[in-house]
């Protein structure tokens, strides 16, 4: 009789599938700052109490409010944004063309008074500090949650609490109030302010997936409230100073907000107070971005909390620092061992996360293509935190070896983390790139090659301003994930804003095509309407697609509304579709050869007898 394991590949595709539902189950935390606003009908405010008192898990629903999360835009913040422009920041990644709401925004400031734009200009070019991208103007961004609302931004924050690098710009604050008196901005700023918006609307599938990917992952809440920063003095007799006043737990909270303005695919994180704020930059894919920055506000007070653990390593985590030399980013320069645990922790696990999303939408025929890919996500996650060692996160590749080891026993984060500062072995972190030079130096090597035959779909997306980029992106990753409701309802909204968007049209017909594929016998009826739908928005896809940025969408189209009427048994019209593809020629990154071999097997299936 044969003995039955569970294997290492069993164990890993449980926590997958465990993973993946209960990412599913909080895709209704995914609510904006408005909706969390209405109230709720048939729920009571005692009753909405004693809901939050019990854990995520035994909650009905979850909401982004019960985590502290909200998604906004922030006047201050885009005009403090439209000011660095007109100081000079033209900064964009590869030298690209600014995006479009740049471009706008420079023709809308074009007559700015030339003196007010020098005085711009010489202000950050001295803070900057030769810095000319995205992290020269996180400081700025701080120093704007810290002001008042326009157009007085006065700072209401005494000096003296406020970062350095944010200290050293105070003074940007009374240029800020000219820029926008002296260029009317507040005429311009509603058109601004709906870009953001619209942003903002389409972060919140993004927000709550990543939020739930980090909480399943770390079996743990995150930590919402802190004792208070000041606790009243007892007097001599139990009597208490200020006895009017009563101590007050800080409130932590987790704020999602566009930076339009800013560098195209620029993320920023800034802590202000309790309050972690993250900048999504235009093009930047917000569940990545979110999820790392949720894992920081998750996991830095289950750090700060190890006082003696952090102080017993902290000379041999700075030696470890220190040993990057030139090559340490200036972040870490001058960081605080608890910091570089938290980041360590957060890049450890954020590069983990990764490779289960990525598990997640594939399809795996046998154990041995599953084991294979496993191998192929350690080797890109090693090539991964290379780049994080390298700038000063010496601990992550300690941290992803043991939080590997911890995934499957389901413990929650705050019960082994700091555990995990007791078993460092110095010598071996030191060593670490040395160890994984050839297997760093073989994993970019496969990358190059895979990059020059693979196709590149970062072709312009025609007919859409940058909140319908963010949407398609999102509806992109959701179908990979097999999460074909939320990405339809995504693509809908997109069409109602842009009625002849191709990428929307090739999307929904995606969806019907896939969910068509997953129906049962019994349901033919209602997968051949899935299947004649998918063909009417890939004909859509195909008419309203450019001609200049997207034909391969077209030869795509075509080669897939063909497939379906393949299957359905219209020969013909499949024959001619395939036709239509190979008139368009070979176009990089569309079916050319697909269509070509589908016709040639059609003749070669006529003339057999």
């Amino acid at each position: 009789m044969k003995n039955f394991e569970v294997t290492p590949v069993q164990i890993f595709r449980s926590t997958l599938c465990l993973f993946a539902l209960f990412s599913l189950s909080v895709l209704s935390v995914a609510q904006t700052k408005e909706d969390q606003a209405k109230p709720a009908a048939a729920q009571t405010t005692q009753m909405a109490q004693e809901q939050k008192k019990l854990p995520l898990s035994e909650r009905k629903t979850v909401t982004l409010g019960d985590l502290n999360i909200e998604i906004t835009t922030d006047t201050r913040i885009i005009a403090t944004m439209a000011a660095l422009n007109a100081a000079g920041f033209d900064f964009e990644p590869g030298n690209r063309a600014l995006a479009p709401l740049r471009q706008q925004l420079r023709e809308d400031l074009k007559n700015i008074n030339p003196s007010l734009a020098r005085r711009l200009h010489d202000h950050f070019t001295k803070h900057s500090q030769g810095r000319n991208d995205a992290s020269a103007v996180a400081p700025y961004l701080s120093l704007a949650l810290t002001l008042t609302a326009p157009p007085t931004f006065s700072i209401d924050t005494p000096v003296d609490k406020l970062p350095e690098d944010v200290r050293e710009i105070t003074d940007f604050a009374l240029l800020l109030e000219e820029f926008y008196r002296d260029t009317k901005f507040s005429t311009l700023m509603p058109k601004y302010k709906q870009a953001h918006d619209l942003a903002m609307k389409s972060y919140a599938v993004s927000t709550a997936s990543a939020a739930a990917n980090v909480i399943q992952y770390l079996h743990t809440e995150p930590i919402l409230e802190l004792p208070p920063a000041y606790v009243p003095r007892v007097l001599a007799g139990g009597r208490i100073a200020n006895e009017g006043v009563k101590a007050q737990n800080r409130v932590r909270r987790f704020v999602v907000m566009p930076d339009l303005l800013n560098a195209s695919n620029a993320v920023n994180l800034r802590v202000v107070r309790d309050t972690y704020y993250v900048f999504l930059g235009a093009n930047v894919d917000p569940h990545t971005a979110i999820r790392r920055a949720f894992l920081r506000f998750t996991i830095d007070p289950l750090v700060d909390r190890g006082i003696r653990e952090v102080a017993e390593i902290g000379p041999d985590l700075r030696k470890l620092r220190d040993s990057r030399g030139e090559k340490l980013a200036p972040e870490y320069k001058n960081s605080n061992a608890y910091f570089l645990i938290a980041d360590s922790i957060t890049r450890a696990v954020d590069v983990r996360l990764e490779s289960l999303e990525n598990m997640l939408v594939r399809k795996f025929d046998s154990d041995k293509a599953f084991v294979k890919a496993l191998e192929e996500e350690n080797e890109r996650a090693i090539y991964e935190l290379s780049f994080a060692y390298d700038r000063g996160a010496v601990l992550a590749y300690h941290f992803y070896d043991q939080m590997k080891q911890a995934e499957n026993v389901g413990i929650d984060a705050k019960q082994y983390l700091l555990s995990l500062l007791q078993n460092i072995k110095f010598d071996l972190e030191a060593a670490r790139l040395n160890d994984y030079a050839q297997r760093i130096e073989r994993y970019k090597t496969t990358r190059e090659m895979a990059a020059k035959t693979s196709p590149d779909l970062s072709a312009a997306i025609s007919n859409a301003d940058q909140a319908i980029i963010t949407k398609l992106n999102e509806a992109d990753r959701l179908i990979r994930a097999e999460q074909y409701n939320e990405a339809r309802t995504i693509l809908k909204e997109v069409l109602q804003q842009k009625s002849n968007n191709a990428r929307a049209f090739f999307g929904l017909a995606e969806i019907g095509s896939k969910s068509a594929a997953r129906m049962k016998p019994e349901e033919q009826s209602r997968r051949d309407e899935e299947l004649y739908a998918a063909i009417q928005y890939y004909k859509d896809a195909a008419d309203n697609a450019s001609q200049e940025t997207e034909k391969w969408l077209i030869q795509r189209s075509y080669v897939a509304a063909a497939r379906i009427l393949d299957f359905l048994g219209q020969g013909d019209d499949a024959i001619a579709a395939y036709n239509l593809a190979v008139k368009l020629g070979d176009i990089p990154n569309g079916a050319y050869q697909e269509a070509v071999k589908a016709l040639k097997d059609k003749e070669t299936a006529k003339q057999k007898p």
